[in-house]
């Protein structure tokens, strides 16, 4: 199902930039020193239940999320000025929940995304070309107010 999508929704997606992730994944998750990668959830969720639909849902947004988080200049196929819910997550994860512009922490359900490069002058919609920011610094940044 990961593959899949990947090949479906994403432009040039190398299968050895996909097999690279698959195996530094496997390395990780047998890590002894899981600490806060999130992996630990997926491997509980992957050994206990792992056909139930839930179960499935998040080892699936957990794939895409790292894959997309480690290979951030994957784009669309269809490209789209929205990022998808996995390359959100991406985002936020990398920018560790902070607002890029003014260092304040934004929940995972008030954050906004902004493009570096302006979508309408030709930015791509990437995790790369995106920055987490809250709802007032993007405001600022759409008027003009603030550099994004």
């Amino acid at each position: 199902m990961f593959v899949s999508n990947l090949r479906r929704d994403y432009a040039e997606v190398e299968p050895e930039k996909v097999i690279k992730f698959i195996k530094l994944l496997e390395v990780e998750r047998h890590s002894t020193s899981l600490g806060n990668t999130g992996l630990q959830e997926y491997n509980k969720r992957l050994s206990g239940g792992s056909g139930k639909k839930r179960s499935l849902q998040f080892r699936f947004h957990t794939l895409m999320k790292r894959f997309l988080a480690s290979n951030p200049t994957t784009r669309l196929l269809d490209d789209k000025r929205v990022l998808t819910g996995e390359q959100r997550l991406a985002v936020y994860w990398r920018d560790k929940g902070q607002c890029r512009v003014c260092k304040s922490p934004v929940a995972d359900k008030d954050f906004e995304v902004h493009h570096v490069e302006a979508w309408y002058m030709g930015g791509p919609t990437t995790v790369d070309n995106s920055l987490t920011v809250c709802k007032l610094c993007h405001q600022k940044i759409t008027a003009g107010q603030l550099k994004g």
